[in-house]
């Protein structure tokens, strides 16, 4: 079976709808600053709006710059993030951004995408109940 197109394909990510309410996102492996941050968030927004949860696969991800964590974190239109890392140097980044930037959305990292699908669920499901 394919893969489905990208709704999105920018220089940080490509992401696809998974299902309602819960999207894909694979990161390419760049150094990501400011601008590149700026414009995927805006690719998303266009493409999904404010409020998905995101299934977000760092693994190639080579790093981010501080400023571009911190707009994240700040700026970001998720409800709610599985950061899914595979390599050390990911899980490094991944956890650099939960420490030092608080993202203002629940995040959560996970080395399994069956279990970080499952969380992403269960938070959107309880999202949905509490509105």
């Amino acid at each position: 079976m394919n893969a489905p197109s990208p709704k999105t394909d920018n220089a940080v990510a490509q992401t696809w709808q998974l299902e309602e309410g819960i999207v894909k996102e694979i990161y390419k492996p760049v150094n990501v600053n400011l601008e590149m941050m700026k414009g995927h968030i805006e690719d998303s927004l266009q493409a999904y709006g404010v409020g998905a949860w995101y299934l977000s696969d760092i693994s190639q991800l080579k790093s981010t710059e501080r400023e571009a964590r911190d707009y994240l974190a700040k700026h970001g239109i998720a409800a709610g993030a599985a950061l899914l890392t595979y390599s050390p140097i990911s899980k490094l980044v991944g956890n650099l951004f939960l420490k030092f930037n608080k993202p203002k959305f629940p995040t959560r990292l996970f080395t399994s995408e069956e279990k970080a699908l499952a969380w992403l669920r269960e938070q959107r499901n309880r999202s949905l109940n509490n509105d």
